[in-house]
């Protein structure tokens, strides 16, 4: 009898892969096909919320892909020495406010940039809303204004447009919020008024602190003799002391030693503070005090002013 000499080699499982599907036909829809298999089956009262949201969201991929109507801003005033000007931009081949919005930004822009020195910006877009009885179908429409906050431009207007659109569009939504039933029907205007001012610059102690803002307690006017205040208001911000505070104090003078003042102007202007920040690595916010409206507004935050030298 014959005895195999050695064993037979071990097997090796392989990994079941099964077949492939049949590849699937392809079939490129269109906008009315998508649109119509998107309400089909949505019930009546809601329909038109739904249609009206497919139309926004539509508008809003045909304006990363498509091309939009073009902008064009004409100026409807100017007043006070050519300080204070209004421009008005149609949108009345615009149906979505947020497309709009974009499709503006750079005409907006050019036209806040054009204007020499510091400058407060305020945008106001107007639509006309419109809505339907239920019972009669009988339509009615109104007018809706968004409205930005003014904002205080000192370099450019880049880095507040966006600020400005949604603050827009906010105000949009809450009259449509707190209408009833009210529909955007079309985007009529938007409207840029520009006003020309002088910023302010860090001087010398001259006039007390108006009384709503001496009443915080929560502000050092400092008592200085030369135009250095933002040398003496900024050391002292990082030097806090619980008495005479406003003084500049021989001790004060010391301080001041611990930063880097090189190419520092004074009187300091809000745009030349950055100079300042990135010499000691410390953001600086500026705000200013409106007499007429007792409000105060922003100049400048330090980190959006880091930010845009990045």
């Amino acid at each position: 009898m014959d005895i195999p000499i050695g064993l037979p080699p071990a097997l090796t499982p392989t990994r079941y892969e099964p077949p492939s599907p049949p590849p699937a036909a392809t079939r490129t829809y269109t906008w009315r096909e998508w649109g119509e298999w998107l309400v089909k089956d949505v019930p009546k009262d809601i329909k038109r919320k739904v249609t009206d949201a497919y139309r926004i969201f539509k508008n809003k991929v045909l304006s990363l892909y498509g091309k939009q109507p073009t902008v064009k801003s004409t100026l409807v005033s100017s007043a006070i020495k050519k300080n204070t000007a209004k421009w008005m931009i149609p949108g009345d081949e615009f149906k979505d406010p947020w497309v709009f919005l974009n499709s503006a930004r750079s005409e907006v822009e050019k036209i806040v940039n054009d204007v020499e020195g510091a400058k407060k910006v305020y945008l106001v877009l107007t639509c006309e809303l419109v809505k339907e009885d239920s019972k009669t179908k009988q339509k009615t429409y109104t007018t809706s204004h968004g409205r930005s906050n003014t904002h205080a431009i000192t370099v450019n207007i880049s880095g507040e447009y966006e600020k400005m659109r949604e603050k827009v569009l906010e105000s949009l939504a809450k009259f449509q919020k707190n209408g009833s039933n009210w529909r955007l029907h079309k985007v009529e205007k938007l409207e840029v008024s520009v006003t020309k001012y002088e910023p302010l610059k860090g001087k010398g102690y001259t006039t007390p602190l108006p009384e709503p803002l001496k009443g915080k307690n929560a502000i050092i006017n400092m008592k200085n003799e030369d135009n250095q205040c933002f040398k003496w208001a900024v050391t002292r911000a990082l030097n806090p002391v619980k008495r005479d505070a406003c003084r500049v104090t021989k001790i004060l003078k010391l301080q001041v030693e611990k930063y880097n003042w090189e190419d520092i102007e004074f009187p300091t202007k809000v745009k030349d503070i950055h100079k300042w920040e990135e010499k000691n690595n410390i953001n600086i916010n500026v705000f200013g005090y409106d007499e007429e409206t007792k409000k105060l507004y922003t100049l400048k935050l330090g980190e959006q002013e880091i930010q845009r030298k990045q």
